[in-house]
């Protein structure tokens, strides 16, 4: 064997090594922030007009991520509305998961508001979806929302949120969708299963645009047929 190609292979040892130590976590949230810069520049370049809107804000690092590229994005202010107990999750009979029912999510909202201290734009909004999300987008001066992160993991949250968003989505909306193959890819659990009773309930098409991590989809809307549930 050549000089040359033992180095080359060398160097390949090196960097599985080196990536050994890389949590499986890590790597999908650094594909969810190139997913977060390439839609909002999508958004921007296309012209799709409304605010940025996640659910399930844990410790806020994707919405501060979203709200900085951003400014150096956007040609026009948005508001980025975040939404989550930061109290965890409770799971309903069906929504048992091996992970997301044993990860501890609560975090303590005084620390995590500090974060935004700086970022005027952000908006987070505590409590627990079936008391935050009962309220009409409106009054939270929500009127069109250009893109949707959904990571709220169950289907049961996942279904209120949806609820939330029917009135405010328009022909462009980005939906990302962090855990879409959750649960095996079963399409009769978690966020798949809620986004799919989404576009049945409110006569949505949608095409998938992205895939991205462990088990994270991009969509966009591209009709919204007749009148939608009210």
């Amino acid at each position: 064997m050549k000089l040359k190609h033992k180095a080359f292979l060398l160097m390949q040892d090196i960097f599985i090594k080196a990536t050994s130590f890389v949590t499986p976590s890590i790597m999908h949230n650094i594909e969810k922030h190139n997913v977060l810069k390439k839609f909002l520049f999508y958004k921007e370049i296309e012209g799709i007009e409304g605010d940025y809107l996640e659910f399930g804000v844990y410790e806020g690092t994707s919405i501060k991520g979203a709200a900085i590229y951003w400014r150096n994005i956007g040609s026009k202010p948005i508001k980025f509305y975040g939404f989550d107990s930061f109290k965890g999750m409770k799971p309903e009979v069906g929504d048992e998961h091996p992970f997301y029912t044993k990860f501890d999510f609560s975090t303590e909202f005084k620390e995590i508001k500090k974060r935004f201290l700086n970022i005027p734009e952000i908006k987070l909004v505590p409590g627990f979806f079936q008391d935050t999300l009962k309220k009409d987008p409106n009054e939270y001066g929500i009127n069109k929302a250009g893109i949707i992160m959904m990571d709220c993991d169950l289907y049961s949250s996942s279904k209120i949120a949806f609820n939330f968003i029917k009135r405010i989505v328009i022909e462009g909306t980005i939906l990302i969708l962090d855990d879409y193959f959750g649960y095996k890819g079963n399409k009769n659990k978690g966020v798949r299963a809620a986004f799919q009773e989404f576009i049945k309930e409110n006569n949505v098409v949608c095409e998938q645009i992205s895939q991205y991590g462990i088990g994270g989809a991009v969509f966009i809307i591209t009709k919204i047929r007749g009148k939608r549930v009210q």
